[in-house]
């Protein structure tokens, strides 16, 4: 079994099916209903990303960042860091149910499946964020946690699974499956 991707400039959809084989499956939790507060872990690149797009949607109250990597209390974005993964569980009993996950993975897809773990082993649901300039065409499928971000286009009977991640600019064709 293979625990990471190769590093380098080749890697072929054999390599990243027999990666998806062994990865444990993402069990997606029921959206919570009247629920709007979210945080967002990671506070690099990705995470600031999302922040602006979550911002964009209006339909979020994010109540801050969680990073492992950053000191409680820090200020980013003129949102502050909360903590790192030992805040997840008093968030949670605090209600907090909503989270997107801020890690881009570039590199190291493995700390962005590891933080989607963390997540749901603490409770929480990963919305699918859409930017209001993206387009998903209507007979699109996107999971729960798919992320896509400006002028993105989705075709006719695209699959997207879950927590795929469609930057911005991105055009996925017709036909196309992303993720098992």
């Amino acid at each position: 079994a293979m625990d990471v991707l190769p590093h380098g400039p080749l890697v072929t959809v054999t390599m990243v099916r027999e990666y998806l084989a062994h990865q444990p499956s993402q069990q997606t939790r029921k959206r919570p209903q009247g629920e709007n507060r979210l945080i967002i872990y990671g506070v690099g690149g990705h995470g600031r990303s999302l922040e602006a797009l979550i911002r964009a949607l209006g339909t979020y109250h994010i109540l801050g960042f969680l990073d492992d990597g950053y000191q409680a209390g820090k200020e980013v974005l003129g949102m502050k860091v909360l903590g790192g993964l030992e805040k997840l569980s008093q968030l949670a009993a605090d209600g907090v149910c909503l989270a997107v996950n801020g890690i881009g993975g570039i590199g190291d897809p493995q700390s962005r499946l590891k933080t989607y773990e963390h997540l749901h082993a603490s409770g929480f649901f990963c919305p699918t964020v859409i930017h209001p300039t993206a387009f998903i065409e209507d007979s699109a499928d996107l999971a729960d946690g798919v992320q896509v971000f400006p002028f993105a286009y989705v075709g006719t009977h695209v699959h997207i699974g879950y927590g795929c991640i469609i930057n911005t600019g991105v055009i996925i064709s017709h036909d196309c499956i992303l993720a098992p």
